[in-house]
């Protein structure tokens, strides 16, 4: 087995490779005018209809004030709309509006072909291995 810090200089060194391949730090993440920040807080909403901005600043480890700034740019242009929460008037809860739906929609699809594309000539069994590895990581971030 490697050293600990071996292991840790891969996962850096994987991470400065995946990144870019991954197009994570575009100005303009999956040419939708959004940060890949602001793309990040779109789907969270997108994924718990009913969150507040509090629950998306805590899970993405996000600025409040850049959220506070992306969700009122997403309600102009209407793709989430917010409302007084049930349990507390004080908190507004976010949903995506039909636009930003489909927004999450093409978000998914133009994710997909990035993916697609940043494995061009990786057999089916070789990116199976892939996704095991990932999920693998996943399992181990979030426990």
């Amino acid at each position: 087995m490697e050293p600990r810090t071996a292991s840790i200089d891969t996962i850096r060194h994987f991470n400065r490779t995946y990144v870019p391949a991954m197009r994570l730090l575009d100005r303009s993440y999956l040419d939708t005018g959004m940060s890949t920040l602001e793309t990040a807080a779109l789907l969270e909403i997108g994924a718990h209809a009913g969150c507040s901005a509090r629950d998306i600043s805590r899970t993405l480890n996000m600025d409040k004030g850049y959220l506070s700034r992306a969700i009122a740019r997403f309600e102009k242009e209407g793709l989430v709309e917010r409302k007084p929460s049930s349990a507390d008037s004080r908190v507004q809860t976010l949903r995506l509006t039909a636009a930003g739906k489909d927004t999450e929609a093409r978000l998914a699809q133009r994710g997909a072909q990035i993916v697609e594309n940043a494995f061009p000539n990786a057999t089916d069994e070789e990116l199976a291995r892939v996704a095991d590895a990932m999920r693998t990581i996943l399992a181990l971030l979030e426990r």
